[in-house]
């Protein structure tokens, strides 16, 4: 009987033990094995670097409460002069409210914030049209777009389960966890780890870029979710990696490749992007002003056999081409050392709508000083050497 209530999902916590001291009775111990555990080489560094860069961190694990704040302190996540918010399961006869009640006013005490003058002044003035937002003096500011570091939201696998049932529930884990420097969740499954990515994912306005990292089988979910998965290769096996978009030997490698790697790529991807558009711009408005002067007949400036058409798409190709495989405006060094340099993908100041329409803008006027120049510079005709007058091939290859 105590068996059999030791294995029913009821009051499971407190049977396990009677049942436990009804089997392990007069046994003599011969001898203990066990798994060593630890943090590997260079997390802590990695973690604080990481946290100076403005990524925020999410830890999700399937530990014990008091385990995962011990690693969150060891990883320097989680720091002394933190105060840590604790949503666990409530149990009955403890007199605490439901973990959601407690969310809930956590929520709004937070949420009060956005009312204090100062801060209140501040964010409109950010958010005023000469920054292009809205500047309502009505509105104020998310929870979700406020920040603190000196606090730690902490809950359980149990509370997320009710949490996750509402959404009004799920939104307010979501701001209150962005309002936090740091969110732990402990004892959670392999699919509670899925939702978790997808409630960061889709939950807020701006879309935020997730990354998912993990080393098991356990975090394979999560690293599906997310839009960037990846998987460190070590003892728990390969399945994290095999369902991984980039897989690293360490934790303390994923610096390397978000802080550096990935700052580069980004800057490089933005810059072929512009000029690609920038090229194909150029290219149309020539047309379009050429066929102004030809009547809109449908005559082509560079000829039907022109070697210029032909090879304009891989003559300026070449440099984009080279730009997006060896630009590099800064040394890995000088990267590594000034973390703050990683904020410009955060900000999305390489790519975005104001530089696209820059680009836009800039393709539009080369492209009139180019055929306006060429055609001032021609004149009425070019005379040859034997007396002839060179026609629209000329015009057109000098354009």
């Amino acid at each position: 009987e105590t068996w059999n209530a030791a294995a029913t999902s009821k009051d499971r916590d407190e049977e396990m033990p009677k049942a436990a001291a009804l089997i392990e009775n007069e046994l003599v111990l011969i001898g203990a094995t066990a798994i060593e555990d630890r943090l590997q080489d260079g997390v802590p560094d990695t973690i604080a670097n990481l946290k100076r860069a403005g990524i925020k961190l999410w830890v999700l694990t399937g530990d014990k409460m008091a385990t995962a704040i011990n690693i969150g302190f060891s990883c320097k996540l989680l720091t002394n002069d933190m105060d840590m918010i604790t949503l666990d399961k409530e149990k009955e006869g403890d007199g605490r409210a439901p973990v959601t009640e407690r969310l809930m006013d956590l929520f709004k005490s937070h949420q009060t914030l956005s009312t204090t003058p100062g801060l209140r002044q501040r964010w409109l003035r950010m958010t005023s049209p000469c920054f292009g937002g809205s500047g309502n003096e009505q509105d104020g500011p998310q929870l979700a777009e406020m920040s603190t570091e000196h606090l730690a939201l902490v809950v359980d696998g149990p509370s997320l389960t009710d949490i996750l049932k509402s959404k009004e529930h799920t939104d307010a884990l979501l701001q209150l966890g962005c309002f936090c420097r740091a969110v732990i969740a402990c004892r959670v499954s392999p699919a509670q780890k899925q939702l978790v990515v997808k409630m960061v994912k889709d939950g807020l306005p701006n879309r935020p870029i997730t990354l998912s990292i993990g080393d098991g089988a356990n975090d394979v979910p999560m690293i599906q979710e997310a839009q960037i998965g990846v998987g460190i290769s070590g003892k728990e096996g390969r399945q994290a990696v095999n369902a991984s978009d980039f897989a690293i030997a360490q934790f303390r490698f994923l610096e390397r490749l978000l802080l550096i790697h990935g700052r580069w790529n980004y800057r490089r991807t933005s810059k072929v992007i512009i000029y690609s558009f920038y090229k194909n711009i150029v290219l149309v408005v020539v047309l379009f002003l050429y066929a102004c002067y030809s009547s809109f007949s449908g005559q082509s400036l560079y000829g039907a056999d022109s070697w210029t058409y032909s090879g304009y798409n891989f003559f300026l190709g070449m440099p984009p081409f080279m730009m997006g495989f060896f630009d590099k405006d800064l040394e890995p060094a000088t990267v590594h050392r000034f973390q703050k340099l990683y904020y410009v993908g955060l900000k999305k100041q390489d790519l975005n709508v104001a530089n696209m329409v820059e680009g836009g803008v800039q393709a539009t006027f080369d492209a009139f000083i180019i055929f306006f120049m060429t055609k001032l510079a021609f004149g009425n005709s070019i005379w040859e050497a034997n007396g002839e007058t060179n026609g629209l091939g000329l015009f057109g290859n000098a354009v």
